[in-house]
């Protein structure tokens, strides 16, 4: 039982930390493609996909929690690019480590 629990931590820690790494790299690649530093996240999203946008919106109220929106993510979506992707990466990621940081250890067997 102590194993899988480790396991299912470890698991969600990494996918937290991909999570981060990919809204770090979109937002790099949204700058790099030609955004200016000031522009708002919500706007550089929704000129970039407008659908994934409107789906992200409606999978947050209706599967997740509607709070999750409207404020949180409205005043993400508000922010500068930049600001929105560092703060936005850090959340997932910082969580992913410290869910990887406090699973539980196996115990190393004498030839492993």
């Amino acid at each position: 039982m102590r194993a899988t629990i480790a396991i299912l931590l470890k698991i969600l820690g990494w996918l937290l930390i991909v999570a981060g790494i990919g809204v770090l790299l979109a937002g790099v690649a949204a700058l790099a493609g030609g955004a200016p530093l000031g522009a708002v996240a919500g706007k550089v999203w929704y000129e970039v996909s407008p659908g994934s946008l409107g789906l992200a919106q409606e999978v947050t109220q209706r599967y997740v929690l509607a709070v999750l929106w409207d404020p949180i993510a409205i005043t993400l979506l508000n922010l500068p690019l930049w600001a929105a992707t560092l703060l936005t990466a850090g959340v997932l990621a910082i969580p992913g480590i410290l869910l990887i940081r406090l699973a539980p250890r196996r115990k190393r067997g004498i030839f492993w």
